[in-house]
């Protein structure tokens, strides 16, 4: 049997650093988006995050003209899966979804 993604948006491979941050703390940590689409993104970190957490992700190379994630400042999201990778730089792989979709 095939495993099927049924997702509401299409995905779309981008890196860019970004720095994210509990709702109610003023301690941020930096991350790395995967991807992102206009429900949510993937982002590599150095910290677990709890499903269901409320979260803000602010696109450390914001540029309002452009197209895509960095064309908004900040994002107010949910956590919706994290886990722990294998290699690289950062030591979890986090899916969130934004509390309102994001036409880019």
């Amino acid at each position: 049997m095939k495993n099927i993604e049924q997702r509401s948006y299409p995905r779309y491979n981008y890196r860019t650093p970004i720095t994210f941050g509990y709702s109610k703390s003023e301690m941020i940590s930096a991350g790395e988006t995967r991807n992102y689409s206009m429900g949510g993104m993937c982002f590599e970190s150095n910290f677990a995050l709890p499903k269901g957490t409320e979260i803000y992700v602010t696109m450390t190379q914001y540029a309002q003209h452009v197209q895509g994630p960095e064309s908004r400042e900040k994002y107010r999201a949910e956590v919706r899966w994290c886990r722990k990778k294998d290699t690289g730089i950062y030591q979890y792989q986090s899916g969130i979804n934004y509390f309102e979709p994001v036409l880019y």
